[in-house]
């Protein structure tokens, strides 16, 4: 009898649970369709429209702000970019739970079924995704109305982790037979309501290949140190990377500031991101948007850059072997998978942990106050056993993949095989996430396999940190 009683009691603690949970998760809800309908209030008294006849983006720029730099180098998009407006960044449709970066692609890689697409993010609490169609504008007044389809999704709900607003590439459903000037969106089948103008750019490739390049894959927010980013950009530069991608969620204007020399040299590219109110509940995207920020820079460069590193803040691409500059040793990877062409190579995961020995290479290197020794060279040990299929990074080959998660290839051009696993002796991804030790990871070994950058690096860490 006492067995059963206590077995009741334990149905009705757990019925309890379950029902606190759910109530837990239906107030979440609430509260957010009550924050999306807050601001589609506000939005309506402060909604910013371009005028149709436009075909580019408008930046306002107050005066305290750095301006766009094109450097000598041909430009298919502006160095930076750096809007006052999220509504030059994104469009919203049914209600704020679709979300639509503002630059369109024209992909003829199918020469059978050319499409136009966009990078897209929706709310998946609400299953029923609208229908979207697209308005395309031609130089002569012609324009037309197509459907549009949700073609491949990167990422999926998750109530528990309040990770709602979901990656998508909008596609169209049928061919476009040529590059249109502009386009814009609409619920509406016959394209009444339209939003405001998005420009189209062609994923044509262009004379000026750019051989390597890396992506910092996730949009930086509250970042004050200036070092962090002068570290990853001197050691990618002398890593062999000829372009560098930022994109910003939210910085000090400081901080454009730093970066301006290197913009104006045409290495970085600076890009606001900006996912956040009235956009969208911030707090309810994966990394701020990061399957986002992912595919809009493989797309932004694809008709420049033939491989693209897709990397965090702490994170680079390193060869283990003969070679120092990674464009050579993707070739050389490009050579050993000729037979069956690969759409990405991945690299796997190394962590270096922090310790009292640095690369020797350092010994006679002085600072100036400012300046601080980067973890990369201040770090020797490492975890013994490269992760597989835990933290990975990707070189994709830009023309290769069609949608990119952050650790995998989710969708690819046919003629190509999935990743090709880079073996730990030719290359890795070295991790220096802080404030890792050697404690919680075992066993490890020593390697100032970085200190052949040194010479490289510092004297150009110096003339920033030190001027």
């Amino acid at each position: 009898m006492q067995l059963k009683k206590a077995a009741l009691l334990l149905f009705v603690v757990f019925v309890c649970i379950i029902v606190s949970y759910l109530c837990f998760f239906r107030n979440v809800d609430n509260e957010v369709e009550n924050e999306e309908l807050e601001d589609n209030r506000k939005s309506s008294q402060n909604s910013f429209t371009m005028s149709p006849g436009n075909s580019i983006l408008k930046t306002p720029q107050p005066n305290n702000r750095p301006q766009n730099h094109v450097s000598n180098r041909k430009q298919i998009y502006h160095n930076l970019f750096h809007p006052a407006n999220a509504s030059d960044l994104w469009v919203t449709l049914d209600n704020k739970r679709l979300a639509v970066r503002r630059l369109a692609y024209y992909d003829a890689r199918d020469p059978d079924k050319p499409s136009l697409i966009l990078n897209a993010l929706y709310d998946l609490r609400h299953s029923r995704k609208p229908r979207v169609f697209v308005h395309l504008k031609y130089s002569n007044e012609f324009s037309q109305c197509l459907p549009m389809k949700y073609k491949t999704k990167s990422g999926k709900l998750d109530r528990g982790m309040r990770e709602y607003y979901v990656y998508f590439l909008l596609s169209t459903k049928e061919s476009v037979s040529e590059i249109p000037e502009s386009v814009a969106l609409s619920l509406n089948k016959d394209c009444n309501d339209l939003s405001s103008n998005i420009p189209v750019q062609s994923l044509e490739q262009g004379p000026d290949l750019i051989n390597y390049a890396v992506c910092l894959h996730k949009a930086l927010f509250s970042i004050s140190d200036v070092q962090v980013l002068v570290d990853w950009i001197e050691l990618n530069k002398a890593l062999g990377a000829e372009l560098l991608i930022l994109y910003f969620q939210t910085a000090p204007e400081n901080m454009y500031t730093v970066l301006k020399p290197y913009i104006k040299q045409g290495l970085v590219e600076v890009i606001d991101w900006n996912l956040m109110k009235p956009t969208v509940p911030v707090s309810y995207t994966r990394d701020l948007g990061q399957s986002g920020v992912i595919n809009e820079c493989i797309y932004r460069n694809m008709n420049r850059v033939k491989y693209l590193a897709l990397t965090d803040i702490d994170e680079f691409i390193v060869p283990e072997s003969k070679f120092e500059k990674v464009g050579d040793m993707v070739e050389y990877l490009e050579e050993k998978t000729k037979s069956k062409p690969v759409s990405a190579y991945r690299f796997h995961n190394t962590y270096y942990f922090e310790d009292p020995v640095s690369v020797p290479q350092v010994k006679d290197v002085s600072f100036c106050p400012k300046m601080k020794l980067p973890r990369y060279f201040r770090r020797t040990q490492r975890a013994t056993h490269a992760e597989k299929y835990g933290s990975d990074k990707l070189v994709v080959k830009t023309r290769a993949v069609n949608v990119v998660q952050v650790h995998f290839v989710v969708d690819k051009q046919k003629e190509y095989e999935a990743e090709y696993e880079v073996p730990n002796d030719i290359g890795r991804s070295n991790h220096y996430r802080w404030p890792y030790r050697m404690a919680d990871f075992t066993p490890h070994e020593y390697s100032d396999i970085m200190g052949r950058y040194v010479a490289t690096v510092i004297p150009k860490i110096k003339s920033v940190m030190c001027e």
